[in-house]
C-alpha cells in the first residue's frame, strides 16, 4: 500500500499544478492587460485559498468534509475553466482524476511522508 499511497500523494501535487495551469490558461485567453491581470491572479487567489485552507500545513486547515467540499469546488472551477476555452476534455479529466485520486487517499490514506506537521512554534524575542 506504501507504493500506491506514494503514488496517489505525488499525482495529488501533479494535480494541484494543473489546476493552476488551467485556471492562469483561462486567464489568459482575454488578453490584453486583462488577461494578464486574469491569468496571473485567479492562479494567485486559488493558491490563497488552498494554502489557507488545504495545504498540510495550512494555518486554518478545514477539516473533512469542508475539505472535501472546498476542493471540489476549485477542480470543479478548474474544470469550467478548461470547458469555457473549449478544453472540456482535460477538464473532464482534471476533475476525474482528481475524484480518482482524493478517493484512493481517502480510502488508504497518505503515507508517512505526506502526514500534515505540526507547524513549528516561533520563539518570540
Amino acid at each position: 500500500m506504501v507504493v500506491l499511497t506514494s503514488i496517489a500523494s505525488m499525482l495529488r501535487f501533479v494535480l494541484e499544478l494543473a489546476l493552476l495551469a488551467a485556471i492562469s490558461y483561462f486567464g489568459f485567453t482575454f488578453g490584453g492587460l486583462v488577461g494578464w491581470v486574469l491569468g496571473l491572479g485567479l492562479p494567485a487567489i486559488v493558491i490563497a485559498i488552498w494554502g489557507a485552507f488545504v495545504a498540510p500545513r495550512a494555518v486554518r486547515r478545514l477539516a473533512d468534509p469542508a475539505r472535501l467540499v472546498l476542493e471540489l469546488v476549485l477542480f470543479a472551477l478548474g474544470m469550467g475553466a478548461l470547458a469555457a476555452v473549449g478544453q472540456w476534455p482535460w477538464g473532464v479529466a482534471l476533475f476525474a482524476a482528481f475524484v480518482v485520486d482524493r478517493a484512493v487517499l481517502t480510502a488508504y490514506g497518505l503515507p508517512r511522508w505526506a502526514e500534515p506537521r505540526e507547524r513549528p512554534m516561533r520563539s518570540r524575542p
